[in-house]
């Protein structure tokens, strides 16, 4: 527990470098309606804190959905991130189908499960690098990951 403590700098900088060499693809706009970020645990936290950590940088409202379905506002003009460490959380799931279902742009965060196969199969990006970093990063994975993917420098 105190290395993982005391790595703290180090694992914050590794994640950021994640988020950073993962750009949005080219068919993404940059001038969404809204990011609807949906997640649960561990997730839908580093999600909050990235929506504080990015507040005054970010153009576009940031919302975190902890529920089986999205908000009404979300449409074809909507960016939604899914994350989910294990990839197997139901309600963010449920929500991926519901944005699909939507025709919202869609990211997964998660090292593996069925988030990531059912995006494989629409080709929608994942960030998988989480898959070799200490459970215990997920949360400053998933921070950084957002973050760094969502604010232009």
């Amino acid at each position: 527990m105190l290395d993982t403590l005391e790595g703290f700098v180090q694992q914050c900088a590794t994640a950021s470098e994640i988020g950073k060499s993962f750009g949005l693809p080219g068919s993404f706009i940059k001038d969404y309606r809204n990011i609807v970020c949906t997640g649960l645990g561990g997730s839908a936290i580093a999600l909050d804190i990235a929506r504080s950590y990015i507040a005054d940088k970010a153009k576009t409202p940031l919302f975190v959905n902890r529920n089986y379905t999205l908000p009404d506002f979300v449409d074809s003009r909507s960016l939604v991130i899914a994350a989910s460490y294990s990839g197997n959380t139901e309600e963010t799931l449920s929500a991926y189908k519901d944005a699909k279902a939507r025709n919202a742009a869609i990211i997964a965060i998660s090292s593996g499960g069925q988030l990531c196969q059912l995006a494989l199969k629409r080709w929608i990006p994942i960030n998988k690098d989480t898959c070799r970093i200490a459970a215990e990063m997920r949360i400053r994975i998933c921070i950084f990951s957002a973050s760094d993917s969502l604010v232009e420098d």
